[in-house]
């Protein structure tokens, strides 16, 4: 289904973004832990990759 690649393009796109800003603005940072942090980066991670193997899984 399409929904599962926009929705995991949409993220991945996010993710760049989100990167791109955080290394032209080092002096910006979380009021969280940093295992925490961590934490978050790592859901959304598994959570975007997910929409990908959804889709591919979908189209066979």
């Amino acid at each position: 289904m399409k929904k599962y690649l926009y929705t995991g393009l949409i993220m991945l796109l996010v993710m760049i973004s989100f990167i791109v800003y955080a290394l032209k603005h080092p002096e910006a940072f979380f009021l969280l832990s940093l295992k925490l942090t961590y934490l978050i980066y790592f859901i959304y991670l598994t959570a975007m990759v997910g929409m990908f193997i959804l889709y591919f899984k979908s189209k066979t």
